[in-house]
């Protein structure tokens, strides 16, 4: 295996999977990784997770080691789409426990497409869902996702949000990611993670 990040807990624990060399791919560091799964320990167990921005699925897969009954891995390049099947099939996690979508997650969350229509009718299967943002850093992709999410009526079907950021970014996620409210915030050198939770 070339570059790998290991899983830190649950069935696939000490698990490695492959990352690759692509532009933006940004595997979440263990310790940012440990920390929100500590944050979210009572919430994953039966959930639906939504691993927007996939990469190689770091996010999700963790997300199904720790017990999450489905996970949804959405990503748009060819190349790191390919590890992602790559790492799940690696791993043997059964095919009826996540789903692959291969496009923009920008647009699938975008409400009014169609595939937002059906990840909204998804989530409504579940009894509780959480939803994982991490893009890429460095792709100006924050101000349209934070349009994009800003009344978006799958905030209110979310038990949980977690988003990653550049420790300099500055948005107001408070207003946008509403009726969602902010409940864990870390900073690191050169990240922050806020995790918002419904009432």
């Amino acid at each position: 295996m070339r570059d790998a990040v290991q899983i830190i807990g649950g069935e696939y624990r000490s698990r490695k999977i492959e990352v690759i060399n692509a532009d933006g791919l940004r595997p979440t560091a263990s310790r940012v990784r440990e920390t929100l799964f500590n944050w979210l320990q009572t919430t994953i167990p039966g959930a639906l997770v939504i691993d927007a921005f996939a990469g190689t699925g770091a996010l999700g897969i963790e997300a199904l080691s720790r017990g999450a009954k489905r996970a949804i891995f959405i990503e748009k390049d060819a190349k790191v789409f390919r590890t992602l099947e790559k790492n799940l099939r690696t791993l043997k996690v059964p095919e009826e426990r996540y789903r692959l979508i291969k496009g923009s997650a920008l647009e699938v969350l975008t409400a009014g497409s169609s595939r937002h229509q059906e990840l909204l009718e998804l989530a409504t299967q579940y009894p509780r869902q959480h939803l994982f943002l991490d893009p890429p850093f460095f792709h100006a992709l924050y101000e349209p996702l934070l349009e994009a999410l800003t009344g978006n009526p799958l905030l209110s079907t979310l038990n949980s949000l977690s988003i990653e950021m550049p420790v300099k970014a500055s948005f107001n996620l408070e207003t946008t990611l509403a009726p969602l409210q902010l409940s864990r915030e870390m900073k690191t050198k050169e990240s922050k993670v806020f995790l918002f939770r419904a009432n």
